[in-house]
């Protein structure tokens, strides 16, 4: 007996493909709720509180200002301290100058600087004092034609530029009355003296001087051969530690004058030198 297969022929469905869900985006994913732990609610101040705060920011704003101006009164306290302090040192600084100044004067004196073995007062400042002889002369200058008490009130740098003024003024004035005088100065300004500066007395000093040298009146009244006569006897004089002199206009006379600033207890030694620095000269 034969037997028929039948075969059926069945045709196989491939799997379907799993849709997969598209990642959330961060915005579509839920917000975790935010759970308040308990005891840490947030909450609003009462009206009562809210005043009690406004009332305290003026109270510390208050107290924030009063320890500033504490400070600062405390600083100001030391500051005025250590200004007057500083004030009283440079009295003292003034005050030994005008000592050494004089004390310069007499070592100055004739045979001083040769007991020490120095050949004159220049060589003596240089190796016994260190000091230039420049230095040494603008000490004696100060101690010997300004008052203590103008040195003291001044000091060395301003009691020097005042000298420099006296000198430039027609006027005979001494240190003490022009300090307390006002200037006219040839530009139209007015020079309070004792309220000037070195700095400022020494422009006024030169203002003055600039303004009468280029005079028609000093040009003929001083000389070339005046002026020649003045530089080598100055030369001569500055060699041996003296000023060299000013060299003044005769103002109607026809010869030149010169002006010497001379310690007296210097003024042997002084005449010898200036014999010496014009010794052959007419």
């Amino acid at each position: 007996m034969s037997m028929s297969r039948t075969q059926t022929s069945s045709s196989k469905t491939p799997p379907r493909a799993s849709a997969k869900k598209p990642p959330r985006s961060a915005k579509s994913a839920p917000k975790a709720a935010s759970r308040a732990e308990p005891g840490l609610t947030a909450r609003k101040s009462t009206p009562t509180e809210a005043k009690a705060k406004r009332a305290l920011a003026p109270a510390f704003l208050e107290h924030a200002r009063e320890l500033h101006a504490a400070r600062l009164k405390r600083l100001a306290k030391e500051a005025r301290a250590l200004v007057e302090q500083i004030k009283q040192a440079q009295r003292d600084v003034a005050g030994n100058l005008v000592e050494m100044g004089l004390a310069l004067v007499e070592l100055k004196a004739e045979g001083m600087a040769t007991s020490l073995g120095c050949a004159d007062f220049e060589e003596l400042c240089r190796r016994e004092l260190s000091m230039s002889p420049s230095t040494a002369r603008r000490l004696m200058m100060v101690a010997t034609r300004v008052s203590r008490e103008v040195v003291l009130r001044v000091g060395q740098s301003r009691a020097l530029a005042l000298l420099e003024l006296v000198e430039a003024t027609p006027e005979d004035d001494t240190p003490e009355e022009l300090l307390d005088a006002k200037l006219a100065l040839p530009s139209g300004k007015t020079l309070v003296v004792a309220e000037a500066t070195a700095e400022e007395l020494r422009d006024a000093a030169r203002e003055i001087v600039h303004a009468n040298q280029p005079g028609a009146e000093r040009r003929k009244h001083t000389s070339r051969a005046e002026q020649a006569a003045h530089r080598r006897a100055g030369k001569q004089l500055e060699a041996r530690g003296f000023d060299a002199g000013k060299l003044l206009a005769g103002r109607g006379e026809k010869t030149a004058r010169v002006r010497y600033e001379v310690p007296v207890a210097d003024l042997r030694g002084f005449a010898k030198a200036l014999l010496a620095a014009t010794d052959g000269q007419a």
